[in-house]
C-alpha cells in the first residue's frame, strides 16, 4: 500500500488483486535506450495495453530510464495512450 491505495508495482502475466488494486508499471526503464527503438517501445505498449484492458492499471516506468535514455519516449507514450483511449 502506498499511502493508503492498493497497488501493484510492475507488470505480472497473471497477478491476483481485488478490485481496489491498481496495478503500476509495465514499461521496463531498458527499453528508453539502446539497442531498443520507438517501434520496440509502441510494440510493447500494444502487447501492455491489450494485457490489461478493463483494469485499473497506470503505465509507469519500472525501476528507473537509464542515463542514456531518449526522454522524448515519455511525450511519445503519453500520445500512443491517448490515441487508444
Amino acid at each position: 500500500r502506498w499511502g493508503g491505495l492498493p497497488g501493484v508495482c510492475s507488470h505480472f502475466p497473471k497477478c491476483e488483486h481485488n478490485a481496489s488494486t491498481v496495478i503500476w508499471g509495465g514499461l521496463p526503464g531498458v527499453m528508453f535506450a539502446p539497442p531498443y527503438t520507438w517501434k520496440d517501445v509502441a510494440r510493447h505498449l500494444e502487447r501492455l495495453l491489450e494485457s490489461w484492458r478493463g483494469q485499473r492499471f497506470i503505465v509507469g516506468v519500472a525501476d528507473q530510464v537509464p542515463p542514456d535514455g531518449d526522454i522524448n519516449f515519455c511525450r511519445r507514450i503519453a500520445e500512443f495512450i491517448r490515441q487508444r483511449l
